[in-house]
Parts: structure tokens; C-alpha cells; sequence
């Protein structure tokens, strides 16, 4: 089975997704695409950690970054009813051009793998990756094809439990990871993305905590 994974930038699949894929798509064909990088990261792409797992890398023009610092508040969040509804339009209206070339990138990378199962992010946090899912969405709706990551980074905030209430969602899967391959997940972090060392604002508890998960149906948000 072809099973692409689509990350808003490098680095978030070996974050949100290491032992899902070398754990439990092992005996997949696997590729993964990035969507967006920050011209500050101009040598940051996913290549080494695909040699390092052993998976297809799929080279992208990836379109520029929004800054983190355009995310939504938390506190805008604690007013609104339904939190994930509310980024999914807010982002949609104020960032219009990078959807529809996010959107123009994944469906290019789409056709050229052609693959039996899409997983991206579901889309918190970050601007990028709200934008990264709604492009997804765009293209594959609700295909039983398409199933979402967590963010870990964002997940291990509070306000990322403010916006998506994860018990209601349909788990594809899920991986705990032993205290012991946390380890080996940050090795390979630090291996891979040597430029990111230094801004990673998480420790190998955080990874600990909350296990990799994969979901669909995410009409249940």
C-alpha cells in the first residue's frame, strides 16, 4: 500500500508521526511531502530523515511560511463555542493565497504519488498547519482515504485541547512509546534536523505523555 504523508513543514512527521510509521506502516511503501518552509530554515527539509527511515522523498517547491507569531490567542479561543471551526474560518479568511497554494502543491504531489492513503495534519497551532489541512481537505474531502496526525507540539499545549475535543474523534491508530524510544525519537530529531535543536521548547516527557495518533472521520470536530 501507498501511504503519503504530508507535513506543513520539515520536521513535524518525525515530531508527530516517527513510530507510527516505523512501527506500524513498516511493511508499507511510504512518502512524505512538505508543504512550507521559513526562508529563515532555507537548509531545513525532510531528505535526511527519509534516507535515515528508508522512505521516499517527495521534493516540493514548498510555498513561504506564515509566522507562528499570526496564530489565533488562546484566549480568542476560550470565547468561542466551537474553537476548531472558528481557526478553520478565520484562517480561511485571512490567508486565502497561501490555501490555494498549498492546495496547488499537494494536489500536484498527490498526482504524482497516487496513493492509497493520505495522512496530514489535522490542523492546530500553527497557521501553516491549520492552512495545510484545509488545502488537504480541498482536494481528498471526506474520502475514507484521508486520515490526520496530531501536531505533537501544539498537542502538548493547553490550548490545543481547547480546540479539538480528541474524544470524539475516531482513533486509525495509536502508538505509546516506551520512556526508553522517546529517546530514540529526539536522537533522531537532533540527527535529521540539526538546525531545529535549538528552538525545540519540548522534552522527552512531553513525547512521553502523549502518544502518536492517527484519526479519521474528523466530521465528529
Amino acid at each position: 500500500m501507498k501511504v503519503l504523508f504530508v507535513e506543513p513543514h520539515p520536521d513535524d512527521i518525525v515530531l508527530s508521526a516517527y513510530f507510527t510509521i516505523k512501527k506500524l506502516y513498516s511493511t508499507d511503501e511510504i512518502y512524505l511531502a512538505s508543504v512550507s518552509n521559513s526562508p529563515d530554515y532555507a537548509i531545513r527539509d525532510s531528505k535526511r530523515f527519509c534516507i535515515h527511515m528508508g522512505i521516499n522523498f517527495v521534493e516540493t517547491k514548498m510555498i513561504p511560511d506564515i509566522m507562528l507569531s499570526n496564530k489565533i490567542t488562546p484566549q480568542r479561543y476560550k470565547s468561542e463555542s466551537n474553537p476548531y471551526e472558528y481557526q478553520i474560518y478565520e484562517y480561511s479568511r485571512r490567508y486565502p493565497e497561501s490555501i490555494d497554494n498549498a492546495t496547488a502543491l499537494i494536489a500536484d504531489v498527490v498526482e504524482q504519488v497516487k496513493p492509497d492513503l493520505f495522512i496530514t495534519c489535522i490542523g492546530i497551532g500553527h497557521p501553516m498547519h491549520v492552512v495545510t489541512r484545509i488545502a488537504s481537505d480541498r482536494i481528498l474531502g471526506m474520502s475514507k482515504n484521508i486520515h490526520y496526525f496530531i501536531e505533537a507540539p501544539y498537542w502538548f499545549r493547553k490550548y490545543g485541547e481547547r480546540i479539538v475535543n480528541y474524544s470524539k474523534l475516531a482513533r486509525k491508530s495509536t502508538y505509546i512509546p516506551l520512556k526508553t524510544e522517546v529517546d530514540e525519537k529526539l536522537d533522531v530529531f537532533k540527527t535529521c534536523y540539526p538546525t531545529e535543536v535549538s528552538i525545540l521548547r519540548f522534552d522527552r516527557d512531553n513525547f512521553y505523555t502523549h502518544p502518536e495518533c492517527i484519526f479519521y472521520n474528523p466530521s465528529t470536530l
